[in-house]
Formats: structure tokens, C-alpha cells, sequence
């Protein structure tokens, strides 16, 4: 917070030095986020309609139907 309040009061320059030592800090100090990609596994017969995939993985049948 500190650093942010003295960059208000910089000239551009100065203020350019101050945001890279804020990146600096930001990127030591916060976790990182690996995603992770779980392959999609998807198979039915050939008389189901109105199923497809979702990108949670997770079946959903409430617009399915079977053909005759």
C-alpha cells in the first residue's frame, strides 16, 4: 500500500521504478495457478438424441431423449 501512495506523487519515471517493484513483489508473493485439463470422455448409442459433451465432465440428460 505504501508503494502504491508514494507512485501517486512521482513523476513518470520515478513511478515507472515503483510499479516494477510492486510487479516484483506481486510476482514473489502470490501463489501460482496451474490448470489442469482432464480429457473429455464421451460416448452413446446411436439412438440417444439431444446429449453432448460438457466442459465440466459432467453428464447432463435433461435435453435427451432415446429414437425409436
Amino acid at each position: 500500500d505504501e508503494l502504491i501512495e508514494r507512485a501517486r506523487g512521482e513523476t513518470l519515471e520515478e513511478q515507472k521504478v515503483t510499479y516494477a517493484e510492486l510487479q516484483r513483489i506481486i510476482i514473489d508473493a502470490v501463489p501460482r495457478l496451474i490448470p489442469v485439463f482432464q480429457p473429455l470422455l464421451y460416448g452413446v448409442r446411436a439412438n440417444v438424441r439431444g446429449v453432448a459433451p460438457h466442459p465440466l465432465n459432467m453428464p447432463f440428460f435433461q435435453d435427451g431423449w432415446l429414437d425409436d
